[in-house]
């Protein structure tokens, strides 16, 4: 048939015109294969009912079936395409499009207008649930970045702080901050610059505070910070003492000899309390101190250590000032408190014999009969502290 033909074939009706258009508008079928459907089925008959033409013309099976695939497509489109008038709000062109469907593709089982709403109003909330997640999703995305902005922001402004030399005033910003990048780091380290100009600040036999260890014997409430006395300056370093006796230990837990080199006080002290009591931005603060000739004859160098006797004698003018109390948590660990409430505290110095080792009694005389392997006698550890700062940090 000739495209004129085909032509003239489509006009003929008003039913076969609109569903022509409705199709063709639709976009979802070529008009030549609508051209041709409607070109070989007279408009009294449905398509899908066609069975005289089927019988009669059995040379065109394959033709035939190529036609009912292609009328399946065509149907499943027009009514996908009916849905989407729904959801357009373009009701009735929705149902002049029902009608034709039902009219000449499926007149055995009809498809109704609620079956399409019903379908339409299914995918729309589809749709608007789909659309929800996106918007969920869209606004935690930007309060992340929003978050990350407003933490930037602060880092920032930390990091102005310290540069500035604020260091308590950074040391809050950073640690309300958290774990963001390496604000629990730089927290360590603002707070220890800040214990830093404290001591540059204060005068020999002015006490500070530097560290924390547990004190109160209240492990609950958190480590309390140490309280020292500066017993000495020299240059860009100072030396401190504990004010009070902090912990309980033996010199040596063995029955040996007095030698500090060798004792288990000074492995405790340097690994154990060192660790326990300083941060790693305040352990960068402690220096190496150098012990000249020790009696092993060897140097030994510590980061804390406890005083000789020469030290002891030489920072304390009298035996009051070198009387110690205890703190609450060195009682409990098993220092002597006598009655008026001083303690035992020991030296580095080796003792009389060579399994002896030295201490400051509760009334402050030194001694040098103290059992190595005594177990009641208090702990005042002594650090030098270097004084330069850190001046900066970049963002």
């Amino acid at each position: 048939m000739r495209q004129n033909d085909v032509k003239k074939e489509l006009d003929k009706t008003p039913e076969k015109i609109k569903l022509r258009s409705q199709l063709e508008d639709s976009n979802f079928i070529c008009s030549e294969k609508i051209s041709y459907l409607f070109s070989r089925f007279d408009d009294s008959s449905s398509i899908a009912l066609n069975t005289e033409f089927r019988t009669k013309d059995s040379k065109r099976k394959n033709e035939l079936k190529a036609i009912d695939d292609f009328l399946k497509e065509t149907e499943k489109s027009a009514k996908d395409y009916a849905v989407l008038l729904v959801q357009k709000k373009k009701y009735s062109q929705a149902k002049d499009l029902l009608e034709i469907i039902n009219k000449y593709f499926n007149p055995v089982r009809t498809v109704s207008y609620e079956d399409i709403q019903a379908k339409a109003n299914k995918q729309i909330k589809k749709k608007r649930r789909y659309q929800c997640v996106i918007a969920i999703l869209a606004i935690l995305c930007l309060s992340f970045v929003s978050v990350l902005s407003i933490m930037g922001y602060r880092y920032h402004k930390a990091t102005s702080l310290f540069n500035q030399g604020e260091y308590y005033d950074a040391h809050e910003a950073f640690t309300e901050l958290g774990k963001y990048k390496d604000s629990d780091l730089m927290a360590d380290e603002a707070f220890a610059e800040y214990e830093r100009e404290e001591i540059k600040t204060a005068d020999v036999g002015d006490c500070v505070f530097f560290g924390r260890y547990e004190q109160d014997n209240i492990s609950s409430n958190g480590k309390e910070r140490i309280r020292w006395i500066i017993l000495d300056r020299q240059d860009n370093k100072c030396l401190l003492i504990s004010e009070f006796a902090i912990d309980c230990q033996q010199y040596n837990a063995k029955y040996a000899d007095g030698i500090w080199k060798n004792s288990t006080l000074r492995q405790w002290l340097n690994e154990t309390f060192k660790d326990t009591a300083f941060s790693t931005s305040e352990q960068k603060m402690v220096l190496d101190t150098i012990h000249y000739k020790d009696m092993s004859g060897a140097d030994i160098s510590d980061k804390v250590f406890l005083l000789s006797i020469d030290e002891a004698n030489k920072y304390f003018e009298s035996d009051e000032d070198r009387e110690c109390k205890a703190t609450n948590y060195a009682h409990a660990q098993g220092t002597n408190i006598f009655t008026d409430g001083n303690c035992w505290w020991l030296l580095r110095s080796i003792g009389e014999q060579s399994n002896w080792a030295s201490g400051v009694s509760c009334n402050g005389y030194i001694s040098s009969d103290f059992y190595v392997s005594n177990s009641s006698s208090g702990v005042r550890p002594a650090i030098w502290i270097g004084l330069e700062a850190n001046t900066s940090v970049s963002n």
